[in-house]
């Protein structure tokens, strides 16, 4: 128990030092949201230059810079002639575009990246994918489509179920937009009318994905901002998000070697040695890190005590997840930067891994401070990575990664994979449990089973429903990702 000096009281001032710290926080989000609105005031005023006289009253109900084209040009095609006054500040409607989007991110961010893009939406989306290693947007995507309609009710639009699509329309018809908005010419009431006619058309085919061609001039409009830094009160932040996408990613390469390994193998033994050792550092690209270290370490150190599963918990797979990203973290800090190393910390390393979807190899050429002299230090990094992700036996782990796969091992593995006998390596012997311990493993085995039978009970009818609805057919392989939550049919 903490000292009762150290102990505050419900509802008592917080130390001064946590207020001064908060106060200062505060000044500088809103020294970034200030720099957006500045922008933001910048784009309306050109906005207003160049639309007719006529529509300028309107620009206050439904012309929000939220849209796909450039500011500018999202202003004047959202321009209405109808709609209810709008309420909201720019920056929050934005924001929520960014933070519904992309997972993860927080308002701070957000508001880093729209300073950053000069409030230019489709940059400041082209800047995170940049920052993420990601390249997934698309007009037509679900994702997106949610996200547009949250920023829209955020600027408590007139219309939001409509701004969706209109923005989508008006998207996907870029060059006869860019013909229509040409820069610096003025907007007629004809030329308003005819936009608003394009935005009700909805989405037009083209030759070539409309999206690739917007994100390739928003790279473009890119290129003429300042790459600033985040404030360096934002760093934890930002940091802290790298790490969560980078789990995502992980969890990505799980879910993949899951689906590869065959059902019979993963139920039966391999989901013991998947959870245990199955890490995705090693001499390979980490879905096939996570297949080799998980056969490996099952033919290595068998067990006779097999349980079968439909279902991998999420906590476990969260574990061996997390323990992955230790191993690879150690494994970069083993190869070369010093502990006060700018590479060294943990965002940076991160970022690394990132960057180079977790791949060692490219890491390290990517990285000019991780050298590898000799297969010792090889050696050295497997074993500080296999210790940092708990691995049940590092030595072991780090001879078989640092060698070369000889053809024997190659057809050794092979085999493993497409016949569901056990190695003909003797079992490892097992402590045997005290009667306590055999109790509790007992109860615990016996209350996964129970919970194991209903969620397989529901993932079965769900199936079943799915192809009465749609006419195809699946089959389990395994179930993971499980809300725990649900509860059982007593509930």
């Amino acid at each position: 128990m903490p000292p009762a000096s150290r102990i505050r009281r419900r509802g008592a001032p917080r130390p001064l030092a946590s207020r001064t710290k908060r106060r200062y926080l505060a000044e500088v989000v809103a020294s970034e949201k200030s720099q957006v609105i500045a922008h933001i005031r910048q784009h309306y005023k050109r906005a207003l230059k160049r639309l007719p006289p006529s529509l300028i009253p309107r620009v206050a109900k439904a012309g929000v810079c939220i849209g796909f084209l450039d500011p500018v040009c999202n202003i004047i095609a959202n321009t209405d002639r109808e709609g209810q006054q709008r309420r909201g500040t720019m920056p929050r409607r934005a924001r929520r575009l960014l933070t519904s989007y992309f997972r993860y991110l927080t308002a701070w961010e957000a508001l880093y990246y729209l300073r950053r893009s000069r409030a230019d939406l489709l940059v400041a989306v082209h800047l995170v994918e940049e920052d993420r290693a990601t390249r997934g947007f698309a007009l037509d995507h679900p994702i997106t489509k949610v996200a547009l309609a949250c920023a829209a009710r955020s600027a408590m639009h007139p219309r939001p179920d409509a701004f969706m699509p209109a923005s989508v329309s008006l998207a996907s018809r870029r060059r006869q937009m860019c013909s229509l908005l040409a820069p610096l010419r003025p907007i007629s009431d004809v030329t308003a009318e005819r936009i608003s006619r394009m935005s009700e058309e909805g989405l037009q085919p083209p030759a070539a994905e409309p999206h690739q061609e917007l994100m390739r001039l928003a790279a473009a409009r890119t290129r003429a901002f300042t790459n600033v830094p985040p404030p360096v009160e934002l760093q934890s932040c930002f940091e802290q998000s790298t790490k969560k996408v980078l789990m995502d990613k992980i969890h990505g390469f799980y879910l993949e070697a899951i689906s590869r390994i065959p059902k019979t193998l993963l139920r039966s033994r391999l989901h013991r040695a998947l959870l245990k050792a199955g890490h995705c550092y090693g001499p390979f690209e980490p879905v096939g890190n996570i297949l080799v270290n998980t056969i490996w370490y099952d033919a290595a150190f068998p067990t006779s005590l097999e349980l079968e599963v439909d279902m991998i918990r999420n906590e476990s797979l969260a574990i061996a997840e997390s323990c992955s990203l230790h191993g690879l973290v150690a494994f970069l800090r083993a190869l070369g930067p010093e502990p006060d190393d700018e590479l060294s910390t943990p965002g940076n390393l991160w970022n690394l891994l990132l960057h180079n979807a977790c791949i060692l190899d490219k890491c390290i050429s990517s990285a000019p401070g991780l050298l590898r002299e000799s297969s010792i230090t090889e050696f050295v990094a497997y074993r500080a990575a296999a210790v940092a992700a708990y691995h049940p036996n590092p030595a072991a782990l780090a001879h078989f990664a640092a060698r070369a796969l000889t053809p024997d091992d190659v057809q050794t593995i092979s085999r493993a994979l497409s016949r569901n006998n056990p190695p003909d390596k003797p079992a490892r012997q097992v402590k045997e449990l005290t009667p306590r311990a055999s109790q509790i493993v007992a109860a615990i085995r016996k209350e996964f089973q129970a919970h194991q039978r209903l969620i397989r009970e529901r993932v079965e009818a769900a199936l079943l429903e799915h192809a009465r609805m749609q006419g195809d057919d699946y089959e389990i392989h395994a179930i993971c990702g499980v809300n725990t939550k649900i509860p059982d049919s007593r509930g």
